[in-house]
């Protein structure tokens, strides 16, 4: 998807191709017996983690909030959207979807960031995160798929993971290969209260919380201020 590899699935075993996209896994072990839960993913990409966890869930309603048609078709074409009974496509922007449904989730997943490239400023700021916070039900969780590096003292990550922190009560962060990895994917985890999180799930050891980390003091994003291109400018000179 302009030029970046945005996702993929085995199509022997139907298994997603790449270690963050294990993160879906959260979702049922998270949600344990709520089987009739109700999913949004911000960001279609290969549809690969919300056909996983249609597959997985079968009563559950899983929700997509996908501008480009165009992903939406290949999604359907090759990795099987079309074939999850539960899964539907809202044709709309992710924040949108989240204003249009306050209270109605049990859980979100957001994977709108192309990268480190393409990172829509409008779903990085504490005002959406507050309001992903506001379409949750109550113990419900947010799932955020970022790339940064876990042992940077200020940039993107310190950044998005305190904005995060100051739209919600309890957060955790999950490098995907641990710390002194460099850039890599990130998985930040918050609730609008605290969670256990699944130690086998997803391949993710415990969380680290925000206070644990090297940041200094971040820089929160706002509406009226995110400067996202020059903070993620430094993974990319």
């Amino acid at each position: 998807l302009d030029s970046t590899q945005e996702g993929g699935v085995y199509p022997e075993t139907g298994e997603v191709a790449y270690d963050y996209m294990r993160a879906w896994r959260l979702l049922p072990e998270l949600l344990g017996t709520r089987a009739e839960a109700r999913l949004l993913f911000v960001g279609g990409g290969a549809y690969a983690m919300p056909v996983a966890a249609a597959r997985a869930m079968p009563q559950a309603r899983v929700e997509v909030a996908e501008l480009a048609p165009a992903v939406t078709a290949a999604a359907g074409r090759f990795f099987g959207a079309g074939e999850a009974p539960n899964l539907k496509t809202l044709p709309m922007d992710g924040r949108r979807a989240v204003r249009s449904a306050p209270g109605a989730y049990d859980g979100i997943f957001l994977d709108a960031y192309q990268g480190l490239y393409a990172i829509p400023f409008h779903l990085a700021t504490r005002e959406f995160f507050e309001e992903v916070r506001a379409a949750l039900k109550p113990g419900g969780f947010a799932a955020l798929n970022l790339i940064g590096d876990p042992a940077e003292r200020e940039g993107f990550f310190c950044s998005a993971v305190a904005t995060h922190a100051a739209a919600f009560p309890w957060v955790r962060v999950h490098p995907v290969y641990g710390m002194g990895r460099g850039p890599q994917n990130v998985v930040v985890l918050a609730s609008t209260k605290p969670q256990r999180t699944p130690p086998a799930a997803a391949g993710l050891g415990p969380g680290l919380e925000p206070s644990a980390l090297y940041c200094r003091a971040a820089a929160l994003l706002t509406d009226d201020h995110a400067p996202v291109e020059s903070l993620v400018g430094r993974y990319i000179r």
